[in-house]
């Protein structure tokens, strides 16, 4: 998949705009395909609430024209709201790790719900990179953006995606937690950590060719001519 056939997408969620509705409403059938499959496999549900996707800040996701690739969620928040030591997310944090994450700092940004088109899996990047290795390391250059003091993810076990943590700057806490049912690693990424990194340069490039929408930004996004088809 050479570099000038897909885009990178940074997308704000809930009350989408019309200039880009289209690309938003993409990447959330995407979402709800993957992970339906996902939950009746691991879960034997037949049903995903919305809120999951609804909830984030913005989705990170690469586009080959109008068809998502797959996407990562962000979503920023700070410690020092009380209503936030009792968020779901982090029903599978003990004390400790919550400790440690706050030595960071209080404001934190969570990076959660790795997301592969079923068909896109396992395909390498101009032969550098996985999919969600791209994207993990695309979402560690946003936390830097961001501002934020720490970022943290939970990835299953089962598929191998803390290895994709590690790549990108993170940091095993502890893992044999549970969520949604399966075992977790708890992961976060500092700044100095990702500060730090090297990484590939298909990374970079992809970074500075970033197309970040706007909710008061009035462009309208057409899929089919961004690369000027």
């Amino acid at each position: 998949m050479p570099s000038q056939e897909f885009q990178f997408h940074i997308i704000p969620t809930r009350n989408p705009r019309p200039h880009y509705q289209e690309i938003y409403h993409a990447a959330y059938a995407c979402w709800m395909g993957v992970w339906m499959e996902t939950y009746r496999e691991l879960l034997q549900k037949n049903v995903i609430m919305s809120d999951d996707f609804s909830r984030q800040d913005e989705v990170l996701a690469l586009f080959k024209e109008s068809k998502c690739l797959g996407m990562v969620f962000m979503r920023s928040d700070s410690f020092t709201d009380p209503a936030v030591w009792h968020d779901s997310y982090f029903s599978a944090w003990p004390a400790f790790a919550i400790n440690r994450l706050m030595r960071n700092g209080s404001s934190f940004t969570i990076c959660s719900y790795m997301t592969g088109a079923q068909d896109e899996r396992g395909k390498p990047i101009e032969g550098q990179m996985k999919m969600q290795e791209l994207l993990m390391a695309l979402a560690s250059r946003r936390f830097l953006e961001l501002g934020t003091d720490v970022m943290v993810g939970t990835p299953r076990l089962a598929v191998g995606m803390g290895n994709s943590c590690a790549l990108s700057g993170g940091t095993r806490i502890f893992m044999g937690q549970k969520m949604h049912g399966v075992d977790v690693e708890c992961v976060e990424f500092t700044r100095p950590n990702v500060e730090a990194l090297k990484l590939p340069d298909l990374v970079y490039r992809t970074w500075e060719n970033r197309i970040q929408h706007s909710k008061t930004e009035f462009r309208k996004t057409d899929l089919r001519v961004i690369n000027g088809g």
